[in-house]
């Protein structure tokens, strides 16, 4: 695993796991890939769990006005592949 992801909190991965719906029932990989149908995180403002994301490469920010999105990141995706152990591909 990448060590620069060896910090990160429990809380800080469920975030990355429900920007892509992997939270949502039913959620899981077929033939060892999963489908994300969306890739973002909509705030008001900063949050500072999504920020330590950013700072580690986990994760991209779009500043809105006033909405933060958040986006986890191609590295952010590998290592959810890692951890999970399937694919995760983005969606049309």
């Amino acid at each position: 695993m990448n060590k620069k992801y060896e910090n990160l909190t429990i809380r800080q991965f469920d975030l990355m796991k429900h920007a892509v719906g992997l939270d949502q029932v039913g959620a899981k990989p077929k033939h060892g890939k999963y489908t994300a149908y969306r890739n973002y995180f909509c705030t008001c403002g900063k949050d500072t769990n999504w920020e330590t994301l950013v700072e580690c490469g986990a994760a991209t920010c779009h500043n809105g006005d006033p909405s933060v999105y958040y986006h986890v990141s191609a590295d952010g995706l590998k290592f959810m592949e890692e951890v999970f152990g399937f694919k995760i591909v983005e969606g049309d």
